[in-house]
């Protein structure tokens, strides 16, 4: 499994001449497929009268990753292939490119078509910021004895974790989130701590950026 992935923080527009041509880049974070062709969208209605939106997306992380592009009328392979190599290069998912052509009236090439798509994705993704974020996994421990509260927050805390919440009762129910590699040294600590009382229990994944 996949413990870190990075992305972009927010969206970013860049515009590129090339010759007698415009292009346009436009990137957002997106997490779902859903998300990604509701941006693509968004760019067809903010330039309706452009002479193609090529695309590329990338969602997901581990065996769920999905990558798609789209050459949107231009020659095969020559434009979606290099967005998507951008996002590629940059080592990047959950993100969604749309280039913008506007025809200058005088015929690029393959090449030269290859080219302009891929600097302008590029270009457009290195003028927003970059982020990494990192897996945590939902931890719950129970029943916690009040004298032990502080002991447990400790080493959450110490294996770089952090309290989710605390609900008080006869006992302590404690909710953390920790880094998945942390978790059977975090059991050890907790099963010597209480005496094999407490009982561990895990629930979902989530991510945080890395700081």
């Amino acid at each position: 499994m996949i413990n870190t992935f990075k992305t972009i923080k927010t969206e970013v527009h860049f515009k590129n001449k090339v010759g007698l041509c415009r292009f346009y880049g436009s990137a957002s974070p997106a997490t779902t497929v859903e998300e990604a062709n509701k941006f693509i969208q968004k760019i067809r209605d903010l330039y309706p009268d452009a002479t193609h939106h090529v695309w590329a997306y990338k969602i997901g992380i581990n065996e769920n990753t999905i990558l798609r592009y789209s050459d949107d009328g231009e020659p095969a392979n020559s434009s979606g292939p290099p967005v998507s190599k951008a996002i590629e290069g940059n080592d990047l998912t959950n993100i969604a490119v749309v280039i913008t052509r506007y025809y200058g009236g005088v015929n690029q090439g393959v090449g030269g078509l290859i080219r302009a798509y891929g600097r302008t994705a590029s270009k457009t993704i290195s003028e927003t910021k970059i982020i990494e974020n990192e897996a945590f996994q939902i931890v719950e421990v129970k029943p916690v004895e009040y004298n032990q509260l502080g002991d447990v927050i400790h080493h959450v805390e110490k294996l770089k974790g952090s309290i989710k919440n605390i609900v008080y009762d006869a006992n302590v129910k404690i909710i953390a989130l920790l880094k998945p590699q942390d978790i059977d040294k975090f059991k050890t600590l907790i099963r010597d701590l209480t005496r094999g009382v407490a009982e561990i229990s895990l629930g979902e994944f989530v991510w945080q950026e890395i700081k």
